[in-house]
């Protein structure tokens, strides 16, 4: 295929090919912004100044093809009738039917023996020595779930629980351990006891805004959230002890 080359409309100097000019102008119209481009109506890829399009038109090559393909859309159609013709169902008379010679089907003998009804709680399975056990499925699967579920969520709140009863146990805070008479790391433990108490919370305000943004927690997460009180309290009791010594 072989592309032919156009001059420019807005610089005579520009020589770009005719399936490229759209893009030209785009890029030469910006540093032609007062110039008024028409495009042939019979062409788009006639593209002129507002001023000469006029006589653009009466000498346009495509004229002569636009006009003829207007004139034959404007010409009157041909009449007449343009439906199916209508046919007659003629009926075939014979003395022979052939459905009358198709022979009754035989019936087959019906097995009236319907199977046992098992308990909806159990399937039957066969085993190796040809023997029929019956395993629990629907209400033994829900129970042992539910155990689990449950099993883990406690020992979750175990654990969680016993990292906790361990804040405040060390020295120099009363109502959890003996105080060391005279003892300068009491105050520094108690720092860091309440540094690890802060860090907790501020897990728990992070899993807390993630609830209300509407994630789903895991039950790790639910037993962290679920000692938030716990913290709170120790906190204060820890803050107490520290400013009033």
């Amino acid at each position: 295929m072989s592309y032919e080359k156009i001059t420019c409309p807005l610089n005579k100097a520009h020589r770009v090919l005719d399936r490229r000019m759209p893009y030209h102008l785009i890029k030469c119209k910006k540093k032609y912004r007062d110039e008024d481009l028409e495009t042939c109506p019979f062409n788009a890829k006639h593209v002129f100044l507002k001023p000469g399009l006029r006589s653009h038109l009466e000498t346009c090559p495509d004229k002569a093809d636009f006009e003829a393909k207007m004139a034959y859309d404007n010409q009157k159609k041909p009449s007449g009738f343009l439906g199916l013709p209508v046919y007659e169902d003629k009926v075939i008379r014979c003395e022979e039917n052939w459905d009358d010679q198709i022979l009754p089907a035989t019936q087959a003998r019906e097995d009236k023996q319907f199977p046992t009804r098992q308990d909806p709680g159990f399937v039957s399975r066969c085993t190796t020595n040809s023997e029929t056990e019956k395993i629990p499925q629907e209400e033994g699967q829900r129970t042992s779930t539910k155990s689990k579920l449950k099993k883990s969520i406690q020992s979750l709140s175990a654990v969680f629980a016993s990292g906790l009863s361990m804040v405040g146990t060390r020295r120099g805070c009363p109502g959890y351990a003996k105080e060391d008479e005279g003892s300068e790391d009491s105050l520094e433990d108690c720092h860091k006891q309440l540094k690890k108490i802060e860090k907790k919370l501020r897990q728990i305000q992070l899993l807390e805004d993630k609830e209300q943004e509407g994630h789903t927690l895991n039950t790790e997460e639910v037993a962290k959230v679920g000692m938030k009180a716990k913290l709170t309290q120790q906190k204060e009791n820890l803050q107490e002890k520290m400013y009033s010594d």
